[in-house]
């Protein structure tokens, strides 16, 4: 795997997190 592969899967993984976040503090409201 190339440097940009593991750059995108990282970034991909990172928005995956911050949108469970969002959706956990969503509900919680």
């Amino acid at each position: 795997m190339s440097q940009n592969e593991v750059g995108d899967i990282v970034g991909v993984d990172r928005n995956y997190v911050s949108t469970l976040e969002r959706a956990e503090k969503l509900r919680t409201q």
